[in-house]
């Protein structure tokens, strides 16, 4: 998969996911997930993602999992190395393929962020943690996420309460480059 994100290509992300390169200078590039794809990621996440998001709105069933997705590739071999620094995720409506074309979709909204590691191991721990914050306070770290290929990290976003502000980590100098494919989940609105 990341052999194959590489062949997509990537840019600084500000036109792609439109974040400021003052807070991220990771590279970062946007695809549309297959149906398929979105259908398998919400079987295999169901039975953690909560069917009741933000003011009583319900998870969108069966296939949850947005199919506008970010990939996000960082690297230890810049100055500094890439991070994504201490930030909220916003909500977005769903995405569709129309003839071509990716129109947002009024009907639902993501609540949830969902960071799908596509590299990392947990045995040999080379940086770029997600790094969760107390309270909105960029600070000392309270919880740490190790970027393990394979694993999935969801939490809320957006106008949800429980919104964590949280960061990507830079890579310790001569770590392989870390992906991470971003997602989100959908709720009714």
């Amino acid at each position: 998969m990341c052999a194959l994100i590489d062949t997509l290509g990537f840019d600084a992300g500000v036109e792609k996911v439109g974040t400021r390169p003052a807070l991220r200078d990771n590279d970062a590039c946007v695809i549309i997930l297959p149906g398929t794809t979105c259908r398998e990621l919400s079987r295999r996440l169901a039975a953690t993602i909560p069917m009741v998001g933000c003011a009583g709105a319900k998870r969108v069933e069966p296939c949850f999992v947005n199919r506008r997705t970010r990939c996000y590739r960082y690297s230890a071999d810049t100055s500094p190395p890439q991070s994504f620094r201490p930030h909220y995720d916003g909500s977005q409506h769903a995405s569709a393929v129309i003839e071509g074309n990716a129109p947002r979709q009024q009907a639902c909204r993501t609540m949830m962020s969902v960071l799908v590691y596509l590299s990392g191991d947990a045995r040999e721990p080379a940086g770029g943690e997600t790094l969760f914050y107390p309270q909105g306070a960029a600070g000392e770290a309270v919880v740490g996420v190790t970027p393990v290929a394979g694993s999935a990290l969801c939490f809320w976003h957006g106008e949800h309460p429980d919104s964590p502000l949280h960061e990507g980590a830079p890579l310790l100098s001569g770590a392989a480059r870390k992906y991470v494919l971003r997602t989100d989940i959908l709720y009714a609105c």
